[in-house]
């Protein structure tokens, strides 16, 4: 299994809670009047979940707002603090964020983003991306700039 849950409870941290006025310890400045209480966490945000992925398996969250889709990707990305069960990860994830954005190059270098030149590799993005048409309406082509300072080109 790449990533393998089994029953297992999420929280995003501790509980923090003020010190007796008997514990006299002050190993962080300003920590003084709080404590780490480590038998305590703050509200689950994921409850009981069970998953299991296959090396190359894909995973889509989709969900309403305020459904937990965030808090189980953080999650699963180790964001969050396991108060039970069992979480286990071989390897590692990517997570691809949702929000695209456009560097004031080229289209090429948008698409290369550093890497060398692959005829093959930079056609097939090209073409996966949909954007052959938009290359030939653009007056210089793949080396056209876009972004801030260039072309304007829809982010759908």
């Amino acid at each position: 299994m790449c990533v393998s849950i089994d029953k297992a409870s999420f929280s995003w941290g501790f509980k923090i809670e003020e010190r007796s006025s008997g514990d006299m310890s002050k190993s962080v400045k300003g920590a003084d009047k709080f404590k780490l209480n480590v038998e305590k966490f703050e509200k689950e945000v994921i409850s009981d979940i069970s998953l299991q992925m296959k090396l190359g398996d894909h995973l889509v969250v989709v969900g309403q707002v305020g459904c937990g889709k965030s808090s189980f990707l953080f999650t699963v990305m180790g964001e969050t603090i396991k108060t039970k069960g069992d979480m286990k990860v071989n390897g590692s994830i990517a997570y691809v964020e949702q929000e695209p954005f456009i560097l004031s190059e080229s289209v090429k270098n948008n698409i290369l983003f550093g890497k060398e030149y692959n005829k093959e590799r930079f056609e097939a993005a090209i073409h996966a991306s949909q954007l052959i048409k938009d290359c030939k309406i653009f007056s210089n082509g793949v080396n056209t700039l876009i972004g801030e300072r260039g072309v304007n080109i829809s982010g759908g």
